[in-house]
């Protein structure tokens, strides 16, 4: 049985929901388990790294307007 991103983390947007905070896109990395080599794994590192920085502020700024 398999089940795609969106279904995975549905509980997830439930609860974000529930509590009234902003929840980010999800930043996925598919294969890592089995067929990520090193390289692939310290590029995903770095391309989070970024995820988190571009969404820092725009969060920030949603926080404001939920209050």
């Amino acid at each position: 049985m398999s089940f795609t991103v969106d279904e995975v983390v549905t509980p997830f947007k439930a609860s974000i929901n529930h509590v009234g905070t902003v929840a980010l896109p999800y930043f996925a990395v598919f294969g890592a388990s089995f067929q990520a080599t090193d390289e692939e794994i310290n590029q995903s590192a770095q391309d989070y790294i970024r995820y988190i920085h571009k969404y820092q502020n725009e969060v920030g700024n949603l926080s404001i307007l939920k209050k």
